[in-house]
């Protein structure tokens, strides 16, 4: 559900990391996997790895119209490489520099590395959005591996994207196609009616209004079980409900008065009230924010 925004350097820092990549390598070497893209797709390695996503795509479709001769020779090959990439401290390297801490698939679960003995770990799967086993050509294509939770890349797992089209997450966000609403939001005062059953799982049942025409948003929900794994979080929303009986506007504004030096702005202060963040750019620090921040809106918390 995050946008991957890359670090302008990103394109230059991965050739060189997968340069050392095979350098450790002691089954293939760059020349001789070099060799077998330009040969079988007439490009060279060096583009092939960093070509966007667009092209990405493109090619894979020649693939799909024009199957080199050689595929199957080449296919044990390339899934042989990207298989020691992913053991291997490059793919590491590369999941701590996307820089995600959530999936931007579902954004409902932590992805961040972590150092256990002294040796990083990562939690996040690399999803091939291209599949690999169908196109292996593309198979350590910077911009065709998403950082992802396990559920997710399982849930995906070898889906054919042109036969059911889902949002890539490196040019689009699906924050941008969908809101959050939950089913009844009463006022304030309402929610301060001690005889109103807000937490019921009627109220707090969790909706998605799908506010755009993109024909890949409603596969992406389907494909990812949005909806349905959203549902299990209503305890976040009645938690909102709780926080905004308490945190009226004035007590707002009589914190930030009170603390403005620990706050940079309303938003922040929030975003702590919250739990969640408040500003597009910030969903991919914390699970669920996207629905924290929709539901808070909704709430008139902001």
């Amino acid at each position: 559900m995050v946008k991957i925004v890359l670090s302008t350097d990103i394109n230059s820092w991965y050739l060189k990391e997968i340069g050392m990549f095979f350098k450790r390598s002691q089954t293939y070497s760059y020349k001789q996997t070099s060799k077998i893209i330009k040969k079988s797709l007439g490009i060279s390695y060096k583009e092939l790895l960093i070509i966007s996503p667009n092209e990405l795509e493109k090619i894979a479709q020649s693939i799909d119209e024009n199957k080199p001769a050689n595929f199957e020779e080449d296919k044990k090959v390339l899934i042989d490489v990207y298989e020691k990439f992913r053991n291997s401290v490059s793919s590491k390297r590369y999941i701590n520099k996307v820089n995600l801490k959530v999936c931007p698939y579902c954004n409902r679960n932590y992805i961040f590395n972590f150092t256990k003995n002294k040796k990083e770990e990562a939690t996040a799967q690399l999803d091939h959005f291209i599949d690999k086993s169908k196109y292996p050509y593309l198979s350590l294509s910077l911009y065709n591996l998403v950082p992802s939770c396990s559920v997710c890349n399982q849930r995906k797992s070898a889906q054919n994207i042109f036969e059911k089209p889902i949002l890539n997450p490196f040019e689009d966000n699906i924050h941008n196609h969908i809101s959050f609403k939950s089913s009844e939001i009463p006022s304030r005062d309402e929610l301060k009616n001690k005889n109103l059953d807000f937490f019921s799982e009627e109220r707090t049942k969790i909706t998605i209004d799908v506010n755009t025409d993109n024909e890949r948003v409603e596969e992406h929900l389907e494909t990812f079980n949005i909806k349905g794994l959203y549902n299990h979080h209503t305890d976040v929303v009645a938690d909102l409900y709780k926080k905004r009986i308490i945190y009226s506007d004035e007590y707002i504004d009589e914190l930030l008065t009170k603390y403005g030096e620990i706050f940079q702005s309303r938003e922040e202060l929030i975003g702590l009230i919250t739990c969640g963040y408040m500003n597009e750019e910030e969903l991919n620090q914390r699970p669920l924010s996207k629905l924290i921040k929709d539901i808070s809106e909704e709430l008139g918390l902001r």
